[in-house]
Order: structure tokens, then C-alpha cells, then sequence
């Protein structure tokens, strides 16, 4: 049992294939995203003004790229900020899929120095089933978006990383997914930005075989 416990553990910690990692295919939609918060141009710096070069300036930890939510690093400051607590982020799988399942992960009070306040809270994740719906853009909810899931993230849990099932209605639907939009209605309290630490996207793989059947 404790070797079993290990191997999942130290197979991402919780033993699931992620079709959103990063080292896997996951990538970012930047048309599908929010900009990102933290950078700016600081152009009062004395440097600044010597080099006739305007600085960026790092709001507090953040600034990071949105596909550091793809990646497995969860340590303080490793997030995606955007403005405000509304916000989406738009992830094309490494696979399409049928989706079972959104993992959400945000780092731990207990070392984040008072950062959890910018969790996410309230999510809508939309699905997209094929991969030329990218252009143009479409904003959720359209006549391309499937409703995966809805669900809360608590910052208050015993665990950080949460697990949130698509609902019984798209999973009857047995749609495959190739784009995943996350659309992010508020946070636990921080006005300036929401952080999102890690998502993942779990499920099964559509194969070949699957839709040869679909197509009979």
C-alpha cells in the first residue's frame, strides 16, 4: 500500500493523465485568454529616462505567462494573474477527449504569505469540440461551447488540489473536446488580480476507433 502510494504521488501526485499539461501538447489560446496582470511600464525611473528606454516593472509576484498554469509548479508567485476576479483562459488539449473531469490547484496558505484571498472561487468551465473554432474567438456561452462543469474552489479546504466532475448532461452528450475555456466569475476577495496556480483536464482519449463508431 505504501508503495502504491508513492508511485501516485510521484505520478503528478494524484495518478490521472492532465490533457492540459504543458510537456504534454497543452497549449494556451491567447485569443481565448485574458491579459495578463503584473507587468507595466515604469517610465519615472532615473534609468529609465538615461537610457531613453522605458523599464517593466513586476507587481508583486505575478507577471508569469498563462501557460504557467499548465506546468507543475505551485510554489508562491508561480501563477497567472489577470486583472480584477473576472477573467478566461483558453486551453487547446494535448488530445481531444472526453472529458470526466477539472482538477484545480492553488498553492498553500501556509507558505503563500496571505495570497489566498486571490484563489479562484466561482468557475464555469465550456468545451469546444473541434480545434478550427478557434478563429474567430467566440465568448462564452455561444453556439460552440458545451457547459462542462460549474463548481466553487475553496481556499479553506483541507487540500489544495480539487476535484470537480463535468456535469451528467455533457457527459451523456459524449461530445469530444478539443478546446477547454475556463471562465472565472469572481475570487476570495482580492480586488487588484485573481491568480490561478494549475488546472488540469482529465478523461479519455477519443481514438480513431470511437469515431469510426460515432460515424455508423
Amino acid at each position: 500500500m505504501i508503495e502504491d502510494a508513492l508511485e501516485t504521488y510521484s505520478a503528478d501526485r494524484i495518478g490521472e493523465r492532465d490533457y492540459a499539461l504543458y510537456s504534454s501538447g497543452g497549449r494556451i489560446i491567447p485569443s481565448f485568454t485574458s491579459p495578463t496582470f503584473g507587468l507595466r511600464k515604469r517610465s519615472s525611473s532615473p534609468l529609465a529616462w538615461f537610457s531613453k528606454a522605458p523599464l517593466l516593472e513586476r507587481v508583486g509576484a505575478e507577471g508569469q505567462p498563462p501557460v504557467i498554469a499548465l506546468v507543475p509548479d505551485v510554489t508562491p508567485g508561480m501563477c497567472w494573474a489577470f486583472a480584477g476576479s473576472e477573467g478566461t483562459l483558453g486551453i487547446s488539449l494535448a488530445r481531444r477527449v472526453l472529458v470526466s473531469k477539472i482538477t484545480m490547484e492553488h498553492t498553500s496558505p501556509s507558505i503563500s504569505h496571505d495570497q489566498s484571498i486571490s484563489a479562484p472561487r466561482d468557475v464555469t468551465v465550456w468545451g469546444i469540440g473541434e480545434e478550427d473554432s478557434i478563429l474567430p474567438a467566440p465568448i462564452p456561452p455561444s453556439d460552440r461551447h458545451l457547459l462542462l462543469s460549474t463548481f466553487t474552489y475553496d481556499v479553506l479546504a483541507s487540500k489544495m488540489i480539487q476535484q470537480f466532475p463535468i456535469s451528467r448532461e455533457a457527459e451523456q452528450l459524449n461530445i469530444p473536446i478539443a478546446i477547454v475555456q475556463m471562465q472565472i466569475h469572481s475570487n476570495h476577495g482580492k480586488k487588484d488580480y485573481t491568480c490561478l496556480y494549475r488546472v488540469r483536464v482529465h478523461g479519455n482519449e477519443w481514438t480513431l476507433e470511437d469515431e469510426l463508431q460515432s460515424q455508423n
